[in-house]
């Protein structure tokens, strides 16, 4: 009855519901399914969605006849099998293994983008052109750009997320710093907007070892109030152990009542003494939404774009809980698809957004152990960063900065309306 069995199947492929409730499928063949949930399942039917790649849609299967089999619990679940005799589901279930074993053996002996050019047309022979350097890269991805000319009702910020852009900031008078900030990111002239930003992000939202010195940050703060440029805190991730240094960054924040950019649930409840004092910004790794470079080769996805403009933040109730807990600001990410804003203060950041970031960092473990898969956790940084990053192929778009893994859009052909600050990431 379990011939051609097969466990761990993904549930992208197939999903399962039992009446209402959705449930995991721990295995399948052509003739049974074993389901695993919490508690025992009712008798209803059995509903299997199975993934077309041709469309990117699913296909829904009811069984309304089955066997039920033996239940058992096992690892605090309660394992469910049931067997049926149906030709039509069975064909689907085949389908689905079929295509999933082909997809098994292809990653398996040539790779993910191997699977990527035989179903979705990936270019991977473009994947051997790497750019010769990150300048010849910053060139190319800027060259296409627009000119940035938001409204004058827009603000215009600047995220000072490293070492070298700090120091950059504090070698030179505002008046003077746009034009150094170009030269040093190989932006073509007449791509920045030619007035001194009204406000600087001074942090860095992946790691938590990227910030100034309390020396340097008091530097900065200085130069900015004399300038008359208002400042914005960012903040990384709370790890355990850095309590104290997060109480010292609040408590600074609320003295000069300065903004914070929170990156972190457990940094947004750190923050609940200071709300009062600190305008608190919701940052880009909490304003979670899909996005990556190789959309285009998703099935399903060409014509579709704009089923992802929307994320949580477009739900009032949500805005009202993150309200409750001192947010005031929404930090959004151009990132080559449509993007609908909620009726609240939003910011976009431009041209760089994120693809993901990685809990320990790859860049420290290729640079101490030739291997970026030897990642450990660190209780400080030697701050390989500031010489050090990934290139990826040409076509892509995509660095590896920090920890985390960035695209550029280098089109900006998304820029939302409603946005009323600009903060510039090159």
């Amino acid at each position: 009855m379990l011939r051609e069995y097969v466990e761990g199947i993904p549930s992208g492929l197939i999903a399962c519901r039992v009446g209402n409730r959705a449930v995991h499928i721990l295995g399948i063949s052509p003739r049974a399914v074993v389901l695993r949930s919490a508690g025992s399942l009712p008798e209803e039917p059995i509903t299997l969605f199975f993934y077309q790649p041709e469309t990117g849609k699913y296909q829904s299967y009811t069984l309304r006849c089955y066997e039920t089999g033996e239940a058992q619990r096992k690892n605090g679940a309660v394992l469910s099998r049931f067997f049926f005799e149906d030709a039509a589901c069975a064909a689907h279930i085949r389908r689905t293994l079929n295509a999933y074993a082909r997809y098994v053996e292809i990653r398996s002996t040539e790779g993910a983008s191997a699977y990527g050019r035989e179903t979705m047309g990936y270019p991977l022979e473009e994947d051997e052109i790497y750019p010769e350097s990150i300048e010849e890269a910053r060139r190319s991805w800027f060259s296409q750009l627009p000119k940035l000319n938001p409204e004058k009702n827009c603000a215009l910020a600047v995220s000072l997320n490293c070492r070298e852009l700090w120091n950059l900031y504090l070698a030179h008078p505002a008046i003077e710093f746009m034009d150094s900030y170009a030269a040093i990111r190989s932006i073509p002239q007449g791509i920045l907007p030619n007035r001194i930003p009204d406000r600087l992000y001074i942090g860095n939202e992946y790691c938590r070892f990227i910030f100034p010195s309390r020396e340097v940050l008091d530097a900065l703060l200085a130069k900015a109030q004399e300038e008359n440029i208002a400042v914005t805190l960012v903040t990384a991730e709370l790890r355990a152990g850095g309590e104290a240094q997060a109480d010292e960054l609040f408590a600074l924040a609320s003295a000069h009542h300065l903004e914070m950019e929170i990156n972190d649930w457990g940094m947004l409840n750190r923050a609940q003494p200071f709300v009062k004092n600190t305008h608190i910004l919701l940052g880009t790794r909490l304003n979670r939404r899909r996005k990556d470079p190789r959309m285009q080769w998703k099935a399903g996805m060409a014509g579709r774009e704009d089923l992802l403009a929307r994320n949580a933040l477009n739900d009032a109730s949500y805005r009202s809980f993150l309200m409750e807990l001192g947010v005031r600001r929404y930090e959004y990410e151009s990132c080559c698809l449509p993007t609908e804003l909620p009726d609240a203060p939003c910011s976009l950041h431009l041209p760089f957004y994120q693809t993901n970031t990685s809990l320990w960092c790859p860049l420290r473990a290729a640079c101490t152990s030739v291997d970026r898969g030897r990642q450990a956790p660190a209780d400080s940084c030697a701050h390989w960063c500031e010489e050090n990053l990934f290139l990826y192929p040409r076509h892509l778009d995509m660095l590896g900065r920090w920890n985390s893994l960035l695209a550029a859009d280098r089109e900006l052909a998304h820029i939302p309306a409603g946005v009323d600050r600009w903060v510039l990431n090159f």
